[in-house]
């Protein structure tokens, strides 16, 4: 099991404004995407910290947003076991599941 996880929360508080997009429907509610993927994350954070994992969040909540290298050049500088960037992307309301991607050469991979 990973000791050390990055969270991003995809896509900072400033997002939805600049770009006119990446909203999200939840329950007949529309939400910037970065709100609700920031909710989601700082559930997954407090859950994973109750079983000792120490957390590192590169897209903080409900903050402006940070470059992705500068995500990823923090998570590598840390040391970080799993990088885990939350998303909710935009399809059918009939879609579910998730999606995971792995660096081919990380020594980690599966």
């Amino acid at each position: 099991m990973a000791k050390k996880l990055v969270l991003s929360y995809g896509h900072g508080s400033n997002t939805a404004k600049e770009a006119r997009s990446k909203f999200v429907m939840h329950n007949g509610k529309m939400y910037e995407e970065h709100t609700f993927n920031a909710k989601v994350g700082v559930k997954t954070k407090k859950i994973v910290e109750a079983h000792g994992i120490t957390v590192l969040e590169v897209q903080p909540p409900n903050k402006k947003d940070v470059a992705l290298r500068t995500r990823t050049n923090k998570a590598n500088s840390w040391g970080a076991d799993l990088y885990y960037s939350i998303h909710a992307n935009a399809g059918a309301s009939s879609a579910k599941g998730v999606c995971a991607f792995y660096w081919s050469t990380s020594k980690g991979a599966v």
